[in-house]
């Protein structure tokens, strides 16, 4: 259930992301580089699947997919409107740009081949109402990938100076870490049985 100070954290992410719009495809991000190299030896092929970007921002990933093959459909959701328009402005197939506030996914049920959730489920005040749409959504073969920031990776740069998190030093320490972390019993998310 939605609270009045989930609505207002989650209008504040918006306004934040609105704000980074214009430059946060120029700032160097060790974290996305690292989810980048290794998220795209993951994908199955996506010739001819549904896809669905949750919290495309800027578009990033799917630019990246629509240069992976042919998929039928791609389709990205932010709840940014200036991140939704710095992706509108990239060049690649067609897709749909969708404004939604998350947890809420405007996709028909049952209609999804692909999910990824790109460093946003940490934006999600109501992360259980977000898991069942992610359900909701997905065929019964479909993948869902989902990258974000573990917790001890965040408390380790949450003092740091930002000048300091784009050097080559600093992307080995999230490196380290995100291995470090890797064999951890996976989150809830990825137990939902098609019951839930």
């Amino acid at each position: 259930m939605t609270t009045l100070g989930s609505s207002s954290l989650s209008s504040a992410n918006s306004a934040a992301f609105d704000a980074w719009a214009r430059v946060y495809d120029t700032q160097p991000n060790p974290l996305l580089s690292l989810e980048e190299r290794f998220l795209k030896c993951l994908l199955p092929p996506i010739d001819d699947k549904d896809i669905l970007d949750v919290g495309c921002g800027t578009g990033r990933w799917l630019v990246q997919l629509a240069g992976l093959g042919s998929p039928r459909s791609l389709c990205g959701i932010d709840s940014s409107d200036e991140m939704l328009a710095v992706a509108r402005h990239k060049s690649f197939s067609p897709v749909s740009l969708l404004h939604a506030q998350l947890p809420f996914l405007p996709s028909p049920s049952g209609s999804i081949d692909l999910a990824l959730a790109s460093f946003v489920l940490s934006y999600i005040p109501d992360i259980d109402t977000c898991a069942r749409e992610l359900r909701r959504v997905l065929r019964d073969d479909a993948d869902l990938f989902i990258a974000d920031m573990h917790p001890a990776t965040a408390s380790e740069f949450i003092n740091r100076p930002s000048e300091t998190l784009n050097t080559p030093s600093s992307f080995l320490k999230v490196e380290n870490l995100r291995f470090r972390m890797w064999p951890l019993d996976p989150p809830s998310i990825f137990s939902i049985s098609n019951d839930a």
